[in-house]
């Protein structure tokens, strides 16, 4: 990818990153051996749509990792990947919550709340 960018004259520097990605231990030898996969990304519930997160701080990254939320304790692996970043932009958050919800939590379960949040999650600009 590097390769093909400066090809078209761009100018590469700094399109790649060593950033954090958590994921639960029981699917990192998954993810090393095949790599990332939109295939196995969360449609659930993606503060920014559906994709692979990182984080160039890996308290984040470790707060991000499945199980780990509510139990301290719970194992979770991090790898340390390198990543082609590309051009970013800030897009808007997707809702957590339907409006008049009055539960505060980012892992709202309510139906009227998931709901929202699969609509909001298939629509082509939030892929």
């Amino acid at each position: 990818l590097f390769r093909s960018y400066e090809s078209q004259g761009w100018n590469a520097d700094g399109l790649e990153m060593w950033l954090w990605h958590g994921l639960p231990s029981d699917n990192l030898q998954t993810t090393v051996m095949q790599g990332f996969s939109m295939a196995r990304t969360n449609l659930e519930f993606n503060m920014y749509g559906a994709g692979i997160y990182f984080g160039v701080d890996p308290r984040l990254s470790r707060h991000f990792c499945r199980d780990t939320r509510n139990n301290p304790r719970t194992i979770c692996s991090m790898l340390l990947a390198r990543v082609v970043v590309g051009f970013c932009t800030e897009r808007a958050t997707i809702p957590s919550h339907a409006p008049y919800c009055t539960n505060n939590t980012i892992t709202c379960k309510s139906k009227k709340c998931l709901d929202l949040r699969t609509a909001e999650l298939r629509k082509p600009e939030n892929r």
